[in-house]
């Protein structure tokens, strides 16, 4: 299957802000602001809201609240991981700012993933776990959860140690079952990296454990989103021999009699030729897949060079950082038919 991808519209040099026939292609019509005039399922990856949560920055991760007007994604910089946050109010979206638990200098956070409730919001941060000191940067990584009281947030907290084990613990995804998966990697050690799951308990404390093979069959497997209902997870692996890029994103297909599939790579829908996986998520309702990638667009870089229109480049999307897109999860369905197990 040919499969191309969305580069914005222009205008004077200007990216345009173009809302395109999305969600409601694929069954999310709460997800409001896109019209429905195209009903063909999207099966090629597009820019998600360029101008809000893709823009000349660089954006990653990606929540939506179930009733699709409440977006949750991270910025980052040199210095900086930010939790940003926009709404649909009054026919459009705001203008993103940080969460209320987030934009703090002092430590990073990223990796959003609201709970299908969206009364807890699930999170990386590099804000010390208590009685601890972290040092500045990346390399302290743990997972917290801040809770919804009425219309604010709360004040996040530690998972147990179940979890925040002492090694890196990152990027958290529930399955509707409540059952949290997870990228566990050693804390200045080996560069490796392996996904895991843990239980709640009804005592209220999780039991964690790593995935089985064949779903950790390379060594450096990450950043994973698990369908809602638990029948599939989307990962990144990264230097696999059959990737396209250097991170690629697999998907493996969860059977009750089986377990987990050998992964399959999604294909260069969403690896496309010359980008780079970042994160990826699904919508509530597990029908899109949302993904970060960095790509350099070169068409979009002016035949004719000037100080301005330099500026007006490297201030949209596809300049080379990371931006996010979308795809129906349909591109799913024959790699389904793909996947084997051992036993097969």
């Amino acid at each position: 299957m040919m499969c191309l991808f969305y580069r914005p519209l222009q205008t004077k040099g200007n990216v345009m802000l173009k809302l395109w026939s999305l969600i409601t292609a694929f069954g999310l019509a709460a997800f409001p602001g896109f019209p429905a005039e195209q009903n063909s399922s999207l099966l090629k990856g597009r820019l998600l809201l360029p101008g809000i949560v893709s823009t000349g920055l660089f954006e990653r991760d990606f929540t939506l609240s179930s009733d699709g007007k409440e977006i949750y994604f991270t910025v980052m910089g040199p210095g900086f991981s930010v939790i940003m946050t926009t709404s649909f109010i009054k026919g459009k979206w705001t203008s993103p700012v940080p969460a209320s638990f987030s934009g703090h200098r002092e430590y990073f956070d990223a990796e959003p993933f609201l709970s299908d409730d969206g009364r807890r919001l699930y999170f990386l941060s590099t804000r010390p776990l208590p009685g601890e000191s972290a040092p500045s940067g990346w390399g302290y990584e743990n997972i917290w959860v801040v809770k919804k009281k009425k219309h604010e947030w709360g004040k996040p907290v530690p998972l147990d140690n179940a979890v925040n084990n002492g090694d890196n613990n990152y990027c958290p995804t529930l399955s509707k079952e409540g059952v949290l998966f997870f990228t566990r990697s050693p804390r200045g050690g080996k560069r490796e990296a392996f996904l895991y799951q843990a239980i709640r308990t009804s005592d209220g404390l999780y039991l964690s454990e790593r995935l089985p093979f064949p779903l950790n069959s390379h060594s450096f497997q990450f950043n994973s989103c698990v369908d809602p209902e638990g029948n599939f997870l989307l990962f990144i692996s990264s230097g696999h021999e059959k990737n396209f890029n250097i991170n690629d994103i697999w998907a493996s297909f969860y059977s009750e009699e089986k377990g987990w599939s050998h992964p399959v790579n999604l294909g260069t829908c969403v690896n496309f030729p010359g980008g780079n996986a970042v994160s990826v998520s699904l919508t509530p309702d597990g029908k899109t897949i949302v993904f970060a990638s960095r790509f350099l667009n070169t068409e979009q870089i002016p035949p004719v060079l000037t100080y301005e229109n330099i500026h007006l480049f490297v201030q949209g999307p596809q300049n080379g950082s990371s931006d996010l897109y979308a795809i129906s999860a349909d591109i799913l369905l024959p790699l389904r038919e793909q996947a084997r197990w051992d036993e097969e």
